[in-house]
């Protein structure tokens, strides 16, 4: 306690965080759970999804009976055991993803997280032991910019900021995530000037952050990606359901909402964004909350959105995908414009089969206004409403004869929202869609896509702590994606082909995640894509030889990847810069924020896009977890 209240006042002391903070009313208001006390907005979402859930499993139920009818698979069988597991936490997992039960034994993650769990010992390798400290909590922060000492150079052209949201803590008093998506977010800046590096770091002081840190209290009881250790018991799955529309963690990626006069924010698969002040990181409250308008019918709430927003190019607003909840009148898939005022308005709207959920992490966008949005057949049963966690209850429907991927294309440019075009392609999963452009009356969408949705919803998904801290489940870990490629015609609609595109490298196959391309590029033809590997090694890998890549391809698929490694060493997502005169597409630096396992510390990785060679590296001091999405931004923007 004496801890925590040094560290309030320090934070409070250095000018952190929004108004208000210090009201201990509204901290014990967000600890009460009594429905008596909570404000009639979040009873009436409550309600809606409780009367949801439980219409949908309750036998002989109309509406169960209908969405029987609709969703195409059997239930999905148990997957077999994934060999021995050492704690209740990782049995927690297994039991999220089979639905076979299992013993608990309350706090042993806790005790794991704490001890550096998962190490054998004399068993775990040195790399392994790098690995292994990377996904360890860094509760760290660094609030005034400090100027970092570097090697070698950054270009006299880079002037401006990198900022970069990722989990950083997963623990509370007596109850932890076990998944790496439900972290607290922390928000990272490197400033980029005249040659030199300034680094700063800073918690999102959501709700959420107060009362598992600054009150030192469990994690609270709301739904979550994976499971938690220990799991909620039923009563905690129904408050985690009517907690839901207080959750206000967001710790996926960072965007200027409304364009460029908008309020820069955090944001995660939830419909939520939380402002934050570019220059000094503190955080200024929920901006959600704030908005003008609602774009629901009546009796609908947004239980799900995306963390890659994009921006209009027709008006430069922001473009986001929306999953519409409505009990009277049907599920929706939204597509939804937002100013810099606040004010939304309905751009794409799909009527979905009955008690359709489908699970949707980013959609595409041309430079000539066509919106993309792909629906695969990834869904979550609205029962799993109260399972208390979502991810290991998404069913795939694309096996045998069962549903398509499918596809739906919308014209910004026109005042309908109804999509001008439809099409539908086999089975396929994926987070990122990496671009999309027009070329000769035809949209050419590229993807990092999966077959199967292993990376997300099987015992070994991306990203389990447990599994991420032990050398045995590492070896199982479900690959990344390849890259996809599919062509959507404009003058016919129908059935499409989703083309795989090989992309090896010394005589080894690449899988790669969170792809980037050069900015200027995005929604037009571009050559090179950037991202990270989880198996440098290729199939000889464990998941601890991570690599950063880049990919090349011209209209007949890959013509190079390169490669640049060093061990012990661990990438997030890389960022192309483009240089100001720069004639070709690869002209610029790629700027990663890596880990050193030898030297347990996070530095800022200078690349030469052209050739991946490294030219800069500046350590920052401490160590930080894996990010996952940020954006370069220019200081005269």
């Amino acid at each position: 306690r004496s801890s925590s209240k040094r560290l309030s006042r320090e934070t409070a002391g250095r000018g952190g965080g929004g108004g208000g903070e210090g009201n201990s009313m509204c901290r014990r208001q967000a600890r009460d759970t009594s429905p008596c006390v909570l404000v009639s907005a979040s009873c009436s979402s409550f309600l809606v999804l409780v009367l949801y859930a439980l219409a949908t499993s309750v036998p002989g139920c109309a509406m169960r009976v209908e969405l029987k009818n609709a969703f195409c698979s059997p239930p999905r069988a148990p997957l077999p055991s994934q060999g021995l597991m050492r704690d209740s936490c990782r049995e927690s997992l297994r039991h999220a993803c089979t639905k076979k039960p299992v013993n608990h034994r309350r706090g042993a993650f806790l005790h794991w997280l704490s001890a550096g769990g998962g190490r054998h010992g004399a068993d775990e390798d040195i790399r392994g032991k790098a690995f292994s400290k990377w996904w360890e909590e860094s509760r760290e922060q660094t609030l005034v910019p400090k100027k970092l000492q570097h090697k070698g150079v950054f270009p006299s052209f880079l002037n401006g900021l990198l900022l970069r949201n990722g989990p950083a803590i997963w623990s509370g008093k007596g109850r932890s995530y076990t998944h790496a998506f439900d972290g607290l977010a922390k928000l990272t800046k490197f400033e980029v000037k005249e040659g030199e590096v300034w680094y700063s770091s800073r918690f999102v002081r959501s709700q959420w952050y107060k009362r598992m840190v600054e009150e030192e209290e469990d994690a609270p009881k709301a739904i979550s990606v994976g499971p938690t250790d220990p799991p909620l018991n039923q009563l905690d799955k129904l408050l985690a359901l009517f907690n839901s529309d207080s959750f206000d963690n967001a710790p996926v990626n960072v965007h200027q909402l409304g364009g460029q006069l908008g309020p820069w924010v955090a944001v995660t698969d939830a419909p939520l964004a939380m402002e934050f002040d570019r220059e000094t990181l503190e955080t200024r409250g929920r901006l959600d909350k704030r908005y003008v308008n609602s774009v629901c019918q009546l009796g609908g709430l947004l239980l799900f959105s995306t963390a890659h927003p994009l921006p209009c190019p027709v008006t430069g607003q922001t473009i986001n995908y929306f999953l519409e909840l409505n009990v009277l009148q049907g599920n929706r898939a939204l597509l939804v414009r937002t100013d810099d005022k606040l004010a939304r308005q309905l751009v794409g709207s799909v009527r979905l089969a009955a008690g359709e959920i489908p699970y949707v992490h980013s959609f595409g966008l041309t430079r000539t206004g066509k919106a993309i949005l792909m629906l695969c057949p990834l869904r979550m049963p609205p029962a799993a409403l109260l399972n208390g966690s979502f991810m290991p209850s998404l069913e795939w429907c694309g096996e045998g004869e069962g549903d398509r991927t499918r596809i739906y294309v919308f014209d910004l440019k026109e005042s309908k929202v109804e999509p001008s075009w439809t099409f539908e392609a086999d089975p396929l999963f994926f987070y990122h869609c990496i671009n999309a452009y027009e070329e000769e009356e035809e949209i050419v969408v590229e993807l990092c896509g999966y077959n199967t949705p292993d990376i997300a919803t099987s015992p070994h998904a991306f990203a389990y702590l447990p599994n991420m801290k032990d050398g045995q489940e590492r070896k199982k870990q479900a690959r990344d994606g390849s890259l996809y490629r599919m062509k959507l015609p404009l003058k016919q609609q129908g059935h499409v082909t989703v083309k795989k595109l090989e992309a090896p490298c010394d005589g080894m196959e690449m899988t790669f995640e969170l792809p980037t391309i050069n900015p200027q590029l995005v929604g037009k033809k571009h050559r090179h894509v950037y991202g990270y590997t989880g198996f440098g090694r290729g199939d000889e890998s464990d998941f601890t030889e991570w690599a950063v890549l880049k990919i090349s391809t011209d209209d007949d698929g890959v013509t190079s990847v390169l490669k640049w490694e060093e061990e012990q060493t661990y990438p997030s997502e890389p960022t192309f810069v483009p240089r100001p005169d720069g004639k070709e597409e690869d002209d610029g630096v790629v700027l990663v924020q890596m880990f050193d396992g030898k030297r347990e510390e996070s530095f800022l990785l200078c690349l030469d896009a052209k050739n991946m060679k490294e030219i800069g590296r500046a350590y920052t001091g401490q160590r930080s977890s894996p990010q996952f999405h940020g954006q370069f931004v220019q200081n005269n923007q």
